[in-house]
């Protein structure tokens, strides 16, 4: 079992879950702020759950950043 899903909203709040079993993240939850600069998805977590179960959020201060590359 594998699955990741990202929604980016107009609002610039982001939603991700992650399901991985094979090589290991078995479930994660991240909430918090989006923005695009040149050509760079910047993801600001702010919240994040690491059980399916319990919805209890900690407060988190992180950022993921995705670079896209222009096709050719």
């Amino acid at each position: 079992m594998d699955s990741d899903s990202l929604v980016l909203y107009k609002n610039g709040a982001f939603h991700r879950i992650k399901f991985y079993r094979y090589h290991e993240i078995i479930y994660s939850e991240l909430k918090g702020k989006w923005k695009m600069e040149n050509d760079t998805l910047i993801l600001n977590i702010k919240l994040q759950n690491d059980s399916k179960l319990d919805k209890k959020w900690n407060e988190v201060n992180s950022t993921i950043f995705y670079q896209f590359k222009k096709e050719k």
